[in-house]
């Protein structure tokens, strides 16, 4: 379906809407969701931090970007607030019958347009996010009470005035049950079926075999305990190298630049920056195994990383944090080897026994694992639950005469 700024009416329309997710194909915002409507006849605009200007079409989906704030890696939640005037000049453009925010700052906004529009706000909540954000970025007690007091007070008070809220976990549901919200839908992060597989980087020369780590890099990702046990592993003259894909935080980057040196891995670590969704999939190719390391924090006791359904869809083995959601699903599916994230002689005990297995063995873990993830946990098997959802918001709107621009 082609899209034009005209080409539609705005009564059709779907706008989606993040402040903070500046890769065009982000998972979430676009596969999840922009990508999803659009095959499923919608006129979607997706609006987001692509850079001042910013136009073009992708899958069906009219792309406009606005100038991202500068410290829009930093997660200092009161910066914010810095761009809003600009997403709203950019959402007033595009008058909608539904603004699918991706943040609450977005909400916000949103709900004060369709206040005066009668269009709908639909809250796409990823994770639980106050207790994500102050664990994770707040290091001071009274910060922490500070700042997870103001996202409760917002949570609540803009989400009880959505139309719906979508959730990715019933733990996160239970959250926007308590304040009253009537109408969620859990929509997980599961990753798209037809994802590629399989070594595609046929450049790349990796000698022995290859672990594989995805997503922010940062001290409460386990990163320090699975550099020391890879050292550990190295000891045992077992010839592993291990590739992190994703942004390096900050005030982490000089750490991990001291430990790999410390530790003598400047050879056995393969580091690449962020890279777009779509291309992924060439890296997790390439690799033995996946690895997830998350901590015992709060937040990752009742939900899984979504790098741990990408390994699945990648067929890969993985090895896990042995926290309660982990471990539920290992008791219905082996899907590798489960270790305490903070121990690194565990995840080195762990990174031999799997290694240790046949090339078969590995090979069969990982098509079981493929088939796990088509069956259970790919997009595929709920992105139902999005359609469903807007088609019940298109037909409550039984007259457009309340419907201004």
């Amino acid at each position: 379906m082609t899209i034009t700024n005209d080409g539609f009416s705005s009564k059709d329309r779907i706008v989606v809407v993040t402040s903070s997710h500046d890769q065009i194909d982000d998972g979430r915002v676009f596969h999840r969701c922009s990508k999803t409507l659009a095959e499923n006849g919608y006129n979607v605009i997706q609006i987001g931090p692509y850079g001042e200007g910013y136009a073009d079409e992708k899958e069906g989906v009219l792309v406009r970007g606005f100038k991202p704030r500068p410290d829009i890696y930093h997660f200092n939640i009161f910066q914010r607030f810095k761009n809003l005037h600009l997403i709203l000049r950019m959402m007033l453009k595009f008058p909608a019958r539904v603004y699918h925010c991706h943040e609450i700052d977005v909400v916000a906004i949103s709900l004060i347009i369709s206040f005066f529009r009668g269009s709908r706000t639909i809250f796409d909540c990823h994770e639980h996010t106050r207790v994500l954000f102050v664990e994770t970025h707040y290091r001071n007690q009274l910060g922490k009470k500070v700042v997870s007091g103001l996202i409760w007070f917002v949570e609540r008070a803009l989400s009880r005035l959505c139309y719906a809220v979508i959730i990715p976990d019933k733990a996160v549901e239970s959250i926007f049950k308590n304040f009253g919200v009537k109408n969620t839908i859990i929509s997980p992060n599961f990753p798209p079926i037809n994802t590629r597989c399989g070594k595609s980087l046929a450049n790349e020369t990796v000698q022995g075999q290859l672990g594989i780590f995805i997503g922010s890099i940062s001290k409460d990702r386990g990163i320090i305990p699975l550099l020391e046990a890879l050292r550990k592993v190295l000891n045992q003259d077992i010839d592993l190298k291990l590739k992190l894909v994703g942004f390096v935080e900050d005030d982490f980057a000089p750490i991990l630049t001291q430990v790999v040196e410390e530790l003598k891995l400047k050879d056995a670590v393969i580091f690449i920056d962020r890279v777009p969704y779509s291309e992924l999939w060439d890296h997790l190719g390439s690799a033995d195994f996946g690895v997830v390391l998350d901590p015992p924090l709060e937040h990752n006791l009742h939900s899984v990383a979504n790098k741990f359904y990408e390994y699945l869809s990648a067929g890969l083995p993985v090895i896990g944090s042995n926290l309660p959601k982990m471990s539920e699903i290992y008791k219905v599916n082996n899907f590798g080897i489960l270790i305490e994230p903070e121990n690194p002689e565990s995840i080195t005990n762990g990174i031999v026994d799997l290694l240790g297995r046949s090339k078969e063995d590995l090979l069969k873990m990982g098509e079981e694992n493929r088939n796990i993830f088509v069956k259970n946990y790919s997009w595929d098997s709920v992105e139902h639950r999005l359609i469903n959802l807007y088609s019940s918001i298109f037909s409550s709107f039984v007259s457009t005469s309340h419907y201004i621009f």
